[in-house]
């Protein structure tokens, strides 16, 4: 399959592809402001006809070998970082109640949204709105090409430059000069603003976005498309791009595009996660509550994981059927909860009382490459669930197994929704011995990024 690569700003749409014969190819179109408002889609219809023209201009190749990658402009994005206190539970109504208080105004009902604990107490959120995704999916089901990703790009530029420590990014982008702090590998301020500021007031501007929510000033900026850029007080590095050899025509306008790209490339494993937008979107489930067909969103089964699933030939199903399934629950008149939704009263009550602590878990580690069932047992007990013992397994495998018993697989959802990111090929069974003095058993996997 060759990934297209989709961006959408200030009425300039981008489409490139990189090729092994025929190496890195795009194509750029100016659309007029009754089709398409920046980066907000007015009229999918012809915006479809508009994006359909541009891939055949870009690749020669049949529908069914393409796969569809958008990326989201920071103003299209949520990103922030929340913290809880030291005493709390870390319950799932604690982290909602602190999300709602830190975005304000925003509207948690009108987003599909996730949040990941990315250290004690610390956890990123990252929140679209419904209308955008589901806009995404209705044009790839328009010009019938699989989507495989829509990615918030400046959650691409840590992990591209793998940067943990505190720093600020400065990017050019078209007319827009994009600002964003980011640290542990996350992003927990942004803006964006269409006027070029002179240095001075970067300076300034910098020297104040420096002591958000810090103890101390940043330090460290990180620029992409400044040819020059002097701040006094400040350790500045130019990210470069990771390809060569290519024309200079080709590069001006497409390096978010390629940046995706190549991190998409590089670590597939993170179209699992957050970095994927398509993971905050539930997987429809048809539940009957009085009558009426609601489409309730299950707790892990994100278009991500399904098309894990699909590639290693666990769910016998295409992208293309995936993606109208969505779409027909996105058209009806449905409620598609977010992951992190309150729970509605059509699911029994004591899924709503899943505690971590409550699940003994015994891992054997099946990979043949040491440390790993301690690992897993480390990652496992910082959640919060109770690992009672680690041992090596029997034999070898490639995907990872979970065995729960009968009385414990509710749990599923939850620990494989906690495993996101780390174990991507993963088997469920429930037919754990109920003798057995642990509730689950974990055999890792040699297909791990632990």
């Amino acid at each position: 399959m060759q990934d297209l690569f989709i961006s959408l700003n200030n009425n300039k749409l981008r489409v490139s592809s990189v090729d092994a014969k025929s190496g890195f190819k795009s194509m750029q179109e100016e659309i007029t402001n009754n089709v398409v408002n920046d980066s907000k889609i007015e009229d999918p219809i012809t915006f479809s006809g508009i994006l359909q023209e541009t891939i055949s201009k870009t690749v020669r190749k049949p529908k069914s070998s393409l796969n569809l990658n958008f990326i989201l402009e920071p103003e299209d994005t949520i990103l922030r970082f929340f913290t809880l206190n030291k005493g709390s539970s870390g319950s799932q109504e604690q982290i909602i109640s602190e999300i709602k208080h830190d975005l304000g105004e925003i509207n948690l009902d009108e987003l599909y949204f996730s949040y990941q604990k990315i250290a004690p107490f610390l956890y990123q959120f990252i929140g679209v709105k419904k209308n955008i995704l589901e806009r995404y999916i209705e044009i790839s089901n328009n010009i019938g090409i699989s989507i495989k990703s829509i990615i918030p790009w400046l959650l691409v530029i840590p992990k591209y430059i793998q940067q943990a420590d505190p720093a600020v990014f400065l990017i050019k982008r078209d007319d827009e000069q994009v600002v964003a702090l980011s640290e542990l590998g996350g992003i927990f301020f942004s803006i964006s603003q269409k006027k070029e500021i002179t240095s001075k007031e970067l300076q300034n501007f910098a020297d104040n976005l420096s002591l958000y929510k810090k103890l101390g000033p940043i330090k460290k900026i990180y620029s992409l498309n400044y040819e020059m850029l002097s701040l006094s007080d400040f350790d500045i590095s130019k990210i470069s791009l990771p390809v060569s050899g290519l024309a200079d025509e080709s590069t001006p306008g497409m390096e978010i595009n390629i940046l995706c790209n190549y991190i998409s490339d590089t670590d597939p494993s993170l179209l699992n996660t957050q970095i994927n937008a398509l993971n905050l979107i539930p997987l429809p489930e048809v539940v009957k509550k009085k009558s009426i067909l609601v489409y309730v969103g299950s707790t892990v089964l994100g278009l991500g994981l399904v098309a894990s699933l699909v590639y290693f030939g666990i769910i016998k199903r295409n992208n293309n059927q995936i993606n109208g399934e969505l779409a027909q629950a996105v058209n009806q008149e449905t409620s598609v909860l977010s992951t992190q939704s309150e729970v509605p009263e059509s699911v029994p009550s004591e899924q709503k009382e899943l505690k971590r602590e409550d699940l003994r878990i015994r891992i054997e580690n099946g990979t043949g490459v040491s440390g790993l069932a301690a690992k897993t047992r480390d990652l496992l007990n910082d959640k919060g669930y109770q690992v009672v013992s680690i041992d090596t397994a029997e034999e070898e495998r490639e995907d990872t197994l979970l065995r729960f018993k009968e009385s414990t697989k509710d749990f599923k959802d939850m620990i494989v929704k906690d495993l996101t990111g780390k174990i991507v090929d993963v088997k469920i069974e429930d037919n754990l011995e109920d003798s057995e003095e642990y509730d689950l058993l974990i055999v890792i996997g040699g297909n791990t990024a632990l």
